[in-house]
């Protein structure tokens, strides 16, 4: 599960391109499928989008999804059972 950091960078990204590209967050939604309430939800890095969203997103934004979606923290080495 990502960390609070990660899906707060996430978000401020997200809100930053869909600024750029001019779009309000209800825009930004019908161009994904989605609600207003989870692009919101993204941006204020509450949650974390599935594999479609995050591609719908990436796509409407004119983004590779691993410029919008990505670690900002390393998780470290596998644990061993």
């Amino acid at each position: 599960m990502a960390r609070k950091g990660t899906k707060s960078r996430i978000g401020n990204v997200i809100r930053e391109l869909r600024s750029k590209h001019g779009l309000s967050r209800h825009q930004l939604a019908n161009l994904t499928g989605t609600h207003a309430q989870t692009i919101g939800s993204l941006e204020r890095g509450d949650q974390q989008p599935s594999l479609d969203v995050a591609m719908r997103i990436s796509a409407a934004l004119d983004r590779p999804v691993q410029d919008v979606f990505f670690w900002t923290e390393s998780p470290g080495p596998p644990r061993k059972p």
